[in-house]
Formats: structure tokens, C-alpha cells, sequence
């Protein structure tokens, strides 16, 4: 053998070795890519499931919050329209009793008379709506026997308030109906919501 063919022998060798240590150094590499990357796979399928589930809870809470939210509107919206009604039939009713013929309003306020103001009472002040001083003349002629002047009040829709030697008297459909409102409201309410 010569030198020169030692040396190729050599040299294959030398490269022979050198191949199968790269081939075996990429495998590994491959190896050590592979698991890197089934790695990193698995960690970016854990942190998009996280952030999956926390937008989930995210968007449910948004939800929950938000019907929250129309209920309480729709609870209010609920409790206006009730109060309207309610407030709408007090009116209506006010406005009813105010306008009563003279005898239904004598026979009205001659019935609250007889409950809040003592019999026989001696009447020093009579104060009345400017428009109903005939049926209040006639309904303090059943009170007291004596003849009493009576004073307008423009801002009293109804009723009338009697000055006694016993006290004051509020017989005036403002208080009657103020009196009797929280009682009937209730009431009326069942009545507006049925």
C-alpha cells in the first residue's frame, strides 16, 4: 500500500467518523427540536385554553352583568309605571270628588264632618273653596246652629277647614285623600297591575 492510498483509507475514515458523528449530532438535534417543540406546542395549547376559558368567564360575566343590568331597568321602568297609575288614579279620583253634584258633595263632606269634628261645636272660622261656599254653608248648618261667615280660599279644591272653640278642623279633600292615600295605594295598585 502506498502512502498516498493509506492516506485515502485515513481520510475516509477520518471523514466516515466525522459523517456518523454529524448524522448522529443532527439526529439528537432533531430529537432535542422535536421535544422543544412538543413542548412549546403543549404550552401554547395550556395558555389559549386559559385564555379560552378566562374569556368565557369574561363574556358570562359581561352577560350575567348586562342582564343585571335590564332587569333592574325593567324593574324600574315597572315601579314608574305603577307609580303613574297610581298617581293618575289619586287624580282622577281627586278631580271626580272635587267636581261632585251639590247634593253628593253636601252628603260627602257631611259624613267626614260628622266623623272628625265634635258635635255641637261652636264654629268661630269657616275657610272654603271660592266655588263651593252654598253646599259648605249647608254642610256647617248640620255642625253648629249658629250662622258663620265663610272665607274663599282659592287654592282649596274641595272640603273646607273649621276654626272651633275645640280646635282646628281639616275636613278638606286634600288631607282626606292624603289621610287614606298610603292605605288605598296598595289597593289600587293590585287593581292597575290585574
Amino acid at each position: 500500500m502506498s502512502e498516498h492510498t493509506s492516506e485515502n483509507v485515513l481520510v475516509q475514515k477520518i471523514t466516515a467518523d466525522t459523517q456518523s458523528r454529524i448524522d448522529e449530532v443532527q439526529a439528537h438535534a432533531k430529537t432535542e427540536v422535536a421535544d422543544i417543540e412538543r413542548a412549546t406546542n403543549q404550552q401554547v395549547d395550556a395558555l389559549q385554553a386559559e385564555a379560552t376559558t378566562q374569556l368565557k368567564k369574561k363574556q358570562q360575566q359581561q352577560e350575567l352583568v348586562a342582564v343585571s343590568k335590564a332587569r333592574q331597568a325593567a324593574n324600574i321602568a315597572l315601579q314608574t309605571a305603577k307609580r303613574a297609575a297610581v298617581d293618575t288614579a289619586f287624580a282622577t279620583a281627586f278631580a271626580e270628588l272635587a267636581e261632585l253634584s251639590s247634593a253628593e258633595y253636601v252628603a260627602f263632606f257631611t259624613k267626614q264632618a260628622d266623623r272628625i269634628v265634635p258635635k255641637d261645636s261652636v264654629v268661630k272660622k269657616v275657610l272654603a273653596p271660592a266655588n263651593r261656599t252654598e253646599e259648605t254653608k249647608e254642610i256647617v248648618k248640620t255642625i253648629s246652629d249658629s250662622e258663620t261667615e265663610i272665607a274663599t280660599v282659592s287654592s282649596m279644591k274641595a272640603g273646607f277647614i273649621l276654626e272651633t272653640a275645640e280646635g282646628v278642623f281639616d275636613v278638606t279633600l286634600e288631607r282626606l285623600m292624603g289621610e287614606k292615600r298610603s292605605a288605598l295605594e296598595i289597593d289600587v295598585v293590585n287593581e292597575v297591575m290585574s
